[in-house]
C-alpha cells in the first residue's frame, strides 16, 4: 500500500473496515476487502434503489 495517507498516519494495515449507509448511519457489513467489497456495495446500492 502506498497511498500518501498510508505514509501520512504510518498506517501499515487496515484492521477492520464497514461498508455503512451514509443516510442511516446502519452497518451493512464488516470485514469487506478485495473481491468481496464490489459486489457488497452493487447489492447494498440495488437494496437502496427500491
Amino acid at each position: 500500500m502506498n497511498h500518501p495517507l498510508l505514509k501520512l498516519f504510518e498506517c501499515h494495515s487496515v484492521p477492520n473496515n464497514f461498508l455503512i449507509d451514509a443516510d442511516t448511519g446502519k452497518v451493512l457489513a464488516c470485514g469487506l476487502r478485495g473481491s468481496d467489497l464490489e459486489p457488497a456495495v452493487s447489492r447494498a446500492l440495488s437494496e437502496k434503489k427500491r
